[in-house]
């Protein structure tokens, strides 16, 4: 598994960057909150995960170790996809997460795009 990437943003778009890394680019797909504190030419180092499914490799990225952590409990929720982790980390950091989950407080986990009453309540527990 790729775990970590290590190198120079070539390019951000809308949902994803490119890390050249000596030659080789990877894209990663990150949350738009990640996305907006990178830029091209800038070093970065890229936590990551890599999901394989139905013949498809789509690598996400992380700019803290924390928000792997959080993806990876996220996306172990039945019906809980990365879409949906990324769409939570974007309006949530982990130490906002955690509190909702502790306090049961469902509702601040709905503002995160897709992610509805149901979605967020089996998040919670």
């Amino acid at each position: 598994m790729i775990a970590m990437i290590t190198g120079t943003v070539e390019y951000v778009d809308e949902n994803s960057a490119v890390i050249d890394t000596g030659g080789v680019g990877y894209r990663a797909y990150m949350s738009p909150a990640n996305l907006s504190r990178i830029s091209a030419g800038q070093q970065v180092k890229i936590h990551t995960f890599l999901r394989v499914a139905e013949g498809i490799m789509d690598l996400y990225g992380f700019l803290t170790r924390e928000e792997l952590s959080m993806f990876k409990l996220i996306i172990s929720v039945s019906g809980a996809g990365p879409k949906a982790g990324l769409a939570v980390l974007s309006v949530m950091t982990p130490a906002q997460l955690s509190l909702s989950v502790v306090t049961d407080d469902y509702k601040s986990i709905t503002k995160a795009q897709g992610v509805g009453p149901k979605l967020a309540q089996k998040i919670v527990l």
